[in-house]
């Protein structure tokens, strides 16, 4: 195996050990390893941001939110990052690319309208909060006043005092 101290410091670790495993297998090696490490990058950019918008969309959806068009078109997505994972194998790179850079701008899109439904959801919780607090403030305060101001639920009292008895 590979030595404990050396793993992670070859950036081109994975791509030595792929060409290895295409040799015993006698396949094609690894022509253009900066492309391959480029196309490798794109797909985990997107595996990435899938991620993030994923968790954005669950979290919007707690609140409310109406995610089903947005998880639609992350579905539609993963048939384009399928294709390009075959290009990928198939060590055309420039294709991956190519696709990788459509799928990037309609993971972004599809990021920008999972923010835009996060923001409509929480700001009817906002709202609501709110006028919690704005009621709850004016509630009391009309007591305080009530009470303490206009004292109509006090009256005269006579004298506490008690005399002593001569």
């Amino acid at each position: 195996g590979i030595a404990p101290e050396s793993r992670g410091k070859n950036p081109y670790g994975i791509d030595l050990v792929t060409n290895l495993i295409l040799h015993s297998l006698d396949r094609p090696l690894i022509g253009d390893v900066l492309s391959r490490r480029e196309a490798r990058g794109r797909i985990s950019s997107f595996m990435a941001e899938k991620l993030l918008v994923i968790s954005m969309l669950e979290w919007a959806d707690l609140f409310g939110a109406n995610t089903m068009s947005l998880s639609q078109s992350l579905l539609d997505l993963d048939s384009s990052v399928s294709e390009a994972v075959g290009f990928y194998l198939e060590q055309d790179y420039d294709s991956v690319m190519g696709i990788m850079d459509r799928v990037r701008l309609t993971i972004n899109e599809i990021g920008q309208r999972a923010v835009g439904l996060k923001d409509a959801a929480l700001f009817w919780v906002f709202l609501l909060e709110w006028l919690a607090v704005t009621a709850t403030s004016m509630i009391t305060g009309v007591v305080l006043w009530t009470l303490m101001v206009r004292r109509r639920m006090y009256r005269n009292v006579g004298t506490t005092r008690i005399d002593m008895l001569e």
